[in-house]
């Protein structure tokens, strides 16, 4: 098997050579300073401090070395400093066991460390977040380079960067299989390949009838009745593969980016393919597959349990909108003839009370006989503008208390409860909600047959008293 690549031979090419600088860049990593000065005066030859101060200014623009090689510009930019003709200076003469010195003498200088065994401890501890999330290899490659630069470790070449990051991949990779192998009972294993059978309970126009596996790999989106029953049904499936392997999914030492990896290579591979894999490695595919799929289905019923409840609102609130518009010349005409009936049964006879009782030639016993007359003639009237008035105030307290858009809820309750039934019934429900998800509960013991005996805590107390008919 080939070995795997991070980056193209273009970018490897251009990781492993030195920088080129610009004039500026030049004099800042080729600064001499009294200690660089001390250091160059302890090597003999002309090469080996060239080099030096080369190699030197190298590791201060990349935290990398580059053996041997070296830009001619910098060769004479360094001896310019250093006072050194460039006929001296012999780069083929330049020994392995001199450049080797030089990035002792340069990392001891910086403060900096080598990468060696120690440092490979540390990158592959902050590597393993990326390796369980089975992260891209380019995303590993450009966070081990951080992780070295903040550790103060010298970064080494692109192939040796890219060894360490797939030898963590598949040290990683080594050891789920080996745990599938000793921690999945036969059961279930038997179980994971039966996912390769064809379902005979399913029913298609197709010649090749398809495998179990095939038909759990794609969940319709769709808000139909009958696409939800579907998913359900297939969430009872997987559930009942996926509850046996629950405790061996939770010791597995992956994030779910990780189980995503997995199921994906699943989904997107042929049956056979997947049936060719090794035993442990083919039973660590499935299993994070259904792990996945069982997620995922919850997922996207939560989806559609809101789009639908939030389609069901929306209509809802649409239809009482408009009935309160269409209802506006009803309350106008009602409003106006309230204030006529007031007038005549009310503000009239006032008035003319007020101008009996204010007549001074009058004795007051005749007043109160014709006060009395008034109120007589008006008695009829009177109790009908109460009821009128009675009428009035009950269609000010319906409005205010919202009962007409509870009853365009009942009415329209139906459409919704064909798609919401199912998946309340079915769907593992956590919250910090405990009152609803106690109603949940006991909406899925009963298997949605709700009674006066179900728990309304989670209502108010407006909504319990408007959700309640007479009979309780």
């Amino acid at each position: 098997m080939p070995r795997a690549r991070i980056l193209t031979t273009a970018e490897q090419e251009a990781f492993d050579s030195p920088p080129v600088f610009t004039v500026l860049e030049r004099q800042k990593h080729f600064a001499l300073s009294e200690t660089v000065y001390a250091l160059v005066d302890t090597l003999q030859t002309p090469t080996n401090r060239i080099c030096f101060l080369v190699t030197l200014a190298y590791f201060r623009a990349t935290r990398k070395f580059f053996g041997h090689q070296f830009h001619p510009g910098d060769l004479r930019h360094a001896a310019r400093l250093l006072g050194v003709d460039e006929a001296d200076i012999d780069v083929a003469r330049y020994a392995k066991s001199r450049a080797h010195h030089h990035r002792v003498m340069v990392l001891e200088y910086m403060g900096w460390a080598p990468f060696d065994a120690r440092a490979r401890q540390v990158l592959t501890g902050h590597l393993r977040p990326l390796v369980r999330s089975h992260s891209r290899l380019k995303a590993m490659f450009l966070q081990a380079i951080d992780t070295l630069q903040r550790h103060k470790i010298e970064i080494p070449g692109a192939y040796t960067l890219t060894e360490s990051i797939l030898d963590a991949v598949r040290r990683h990779k080594h050891d789920l299989v080996e745990h599938i192998r000793t921690a999945l009972p036969a059961e279930s294993r038997t179980a994971l390949d039966t996912l390769f059978e064809k379902d005979p309970s399913v029913v298609e126009d197709l010649k090749v009838q398809r495998s179990r596996l095939t038909l759990l790999k794609q969940f319709s989106h769709s808000t139909r009745p009958s696409k939800i029953k579907a998913n359900v049904t297939d969430l009872g499936t997987i559930g009942e593969l996926y509850r046996p392997l629950h405790d061996i999914v939770r010791t597995l030492d992956l994030t779910p980016e990780g189980l995503r990896y997995y199921a994906h290579s699943v989904i997107k591979a042929e049956v056979f393919q997947v049936s060719r894999r090794a035993d442990p490695d083919r039973h660590l595919h499935l299993l994070c597959f259904i792990a996945h799929q069982y997620f995922h289905l919850h997922d996207l019923l939560m989806d559609t349990l809101l789009m639908a409840a939030r389609s069901a609102t929306n209509a809802c609130k649409q239809e009482d909108r408009n009935q309160y518009y269409d209802g506006r010349a009803d309350r106008r005409e009602a409003a106006r003839s309230l204030v006529e009936h007031v007038e005549r049964t009310a503000c009239d006879p006032l008035n003319r009370i007020e101008s009996i009782a204010f007549q001074k030639r009058l004795p007051d016993a005749e007043k109160v006989r014709r006060i009395q007359d008034v109120l007589r003639q008006r008695g009829e009237q009177r109790q009908a503008l109460e009821q009128q008035i009675t009428r009035f105030k009950d269609d000010l307290q319906q409005a205010s208390e919202e009962r007409a858009y509870f009853e365009v809820l009942e009415r329209k309750s139906v459409k919704l409860q064909n798609r919401a039934a199912d998946i309340v019934q079915q769907v593992q429900f956590r919250g910090n909600d405990a009152p609803l998800l106690e109603a949940v509960r006991h909406y899925q013991v009963k298997e949605g047959r709700v009674a006066h005996t179900a728990p309304m805590a989670f209502l108010g107390d407006e909504e319990r008293r408007l959700l309640t008919r007479a009979d309780g």
